[in-house]
């Protein structure tokens, strides 16, 4: 399971919405970027070079 321990986040993301910033919905690695634009379909990607 995904967990992110760093002090301070849930307090961090908490403020930031009730401020009314900004908050990307990935990470910003490439390959959540490129997942995020290219919507590719659940499928064996090995032949592919950022996620295979």
């Amino acid at each position: 399971l995904y967990g992110d321990f760093r002090e301070g986040w849930a307090e961090g993301v908490k403020v930031s919405k009730e401020l009314g910033m900004y908050r990307q919905g990935y990470c910003g690695c490439i390959y959540s970027e490129k997942e995020r634009f290219c919507r590719l379909p659940k499928k064996d990607n090995r032949g592919d070079p950022l996620t295979g």
